[in-house]
């Protein structure tokens, strides 16, 4: 008996330090990313999708672009091309989203008011964050806290012609399965 309750606590301490072990913090904060549409790039190991056809400034279609920026956390940045209101990532693997630091892009008037985000598994949704209200020239922190997926949808709210700009710095995840 006290030979099995011992091989059965080894075993859930082997499980334990063989999960810690996998699951590791990845900080995207674009610093060596390429001045450019991330679009196919597969920059950082992951799928920078394109935007909805006319989801976008006058009906545009968006991307993520790299963009100069002059900011606390680093001097580059994504932000959506073309105010598109619907633009994904997806990921190799299974993820925990903690979040990431967003601000204006543009001018206030150009600017979405407010971001939410669409977890999915295995292009199933299964959570969606609340509204992200506040928007500005700061960089504020987005605590998603999204738990167990694989890609991700960033929605923002219209402001002009169709777009809402934001840009969006050191996305933070933790890969918990490969």
């Amino acid at each position: 008996m006290k030979k099995s309750c011992l091989l059965d606590a080894l075993c859930a301490c082997l499980f334990i330090v063989s999960t810690c072990v996998n699951a590791y913090t990845v900080v995207v904060d674009f610093e060596d990313a390429p001045y450019s549409d991330l679009t196919g790039s597969g920059y950082k190991g992951l799928t920078w999708e394109l935007g909805l056809p006319g989801g976008g400034y006058q009906g545009n279609t968006g991307n993520w672009t790299t963009i100069g920026a002059s900011n606390p956390i680093g001097t580059r940045a994504v932000y959506n091309s073309w105010g598109a209101l619907l633009l994904g990532i997806s990921f190799n693997s299974t993820v925990d989203i903690d979040g990431a630091y967003f601000t204006q892009q543009g001018s206030a008037s150009t600017a979405t008011p407010s971001i939410r985000v669409h977890g999915y598994l295995n292009n199933t949704e299964i959570i969606v964050t609340d509204w992200f209200t506040g928007i500005d020239a700061s960089h504020r922190w987005f605590a998603m806290n999204l738990t167990g997926v694989d890609r991700i949808v960033i929605e923002a709210q219209p402001v002009k012609d169709g777009g809402g700009w934001y840009s969006m710095d050191n996305l933070t995840y933790s890969v918990v399965s490969t």
